[in-house]
């Protein structure tokens, strides 16, 4: 059952990524339902400000439905840091997440761009392959590869993300490459496909059990000013393709 539900669902949603909506200038928000073979799975939310050259986000995920039924499985990440004209680079970053009987608690801080875990405690200590957060300069964090992977973008930018990740116990990289209509500047609609897969910080067992890389696929809609957002994102899991409908924009009071 891990290798399905979790490696496939949790997996990318802990660390994958997705899009938000604007709602003034410099900040977003956005919810997305979670369906797996047609049922209710739960939710995830997500909101960000960048101003002045800063950014802060904040990520929360629950498990609902069905899934929750079967596993709780839940995660909140914050981060903040610099921004920048094509990169984010995190100052801080603390997060907690549930799975079932697992839970961790972390925070980190960054010294010119590497990493240095201040806080950690899991259900899980001694059980995964410690990694030297003094070898892991240039990663982001959980929340800001979040953000990172699947925040409105400029359509000349469209599926151009390559991004390590670090979270005080592993190492992932998530990748995206153009998918139908990502070439062409006149669509409407566009897709990306993309890629979570796990490097280091992964015990034997999870190796075994997971499969080697979580494979998504982002669909987008042009919104008339030159960006393009994320609509619906697809993950392939071992009980089948969950799917992620961004909820339909409020207009703010």
């Amino acid at each position: 059952m891990r290798h399905g539900l979790v490696g496939g669902l949790a997996g990318i949603f802990l660390a994958a990524g997705l899009a938000t909506a604007a709602a003034d200038e410099g900040r977003e928000a956005a919810t997305f339902d979670v369906r797996l073979l047609g049922m209710s799975a739960g939710w995830l939310a997500i909101s960000s400000v960048s101003i002045d050259g800063q950014y802060a986000v904040a990520a929360r995920l629950e498990s609902g439905g069905f899934l929750g039924l079967l596993r709780h499985v839940a995660f909140e990440g914050r981060a903040r840091g610099a921004a920048g004209d094509d990169d984010l680079r995190p100052s801080r970053y603390e997060a907690r997440s549930e799975m079932g009987r697992s839970w961790s608690h972390s925070i980190i801080a960054y010294d010119d761009g590497v990493p240095q875990l201040r806080y950690h405690e899991s259900s899980r200590d001694g059980q995964l392959a410690d990694i030297d957060p003094g070898t892991q300069g240039g990663t982001v964090d959980r929340a800001t590869a979040l953000y990172l992977a699947l925040r409105d973008v400029p359509r000349e930018s469209l599926c151009d993300l390559d991004v390590a990740m670090y979270d005080g116990r592993r190492r992932a990289r998530i990748t995206l490459s153009p998918g139908e209509g990502a070439g062409n500047p006149e669509a409407a609609r566009a897709t990306c496909r993309g890629e979570y897969r796990r490097l280091d910080g992964v015990a034997l067992e999870e190796v075994e059990d997971q499969q080697e890389a979580v494979r998504f696929e982002l669909s987008y809609r042009a919104m008339g000013d030159g960006m393009m957002r994320v609509t619906r994102m697809q993950v392939a899991t071992g009980f089948g393709t969950a799917v992620l409908d961004r909820r339909a924009e409020v207009a703010q009071r």
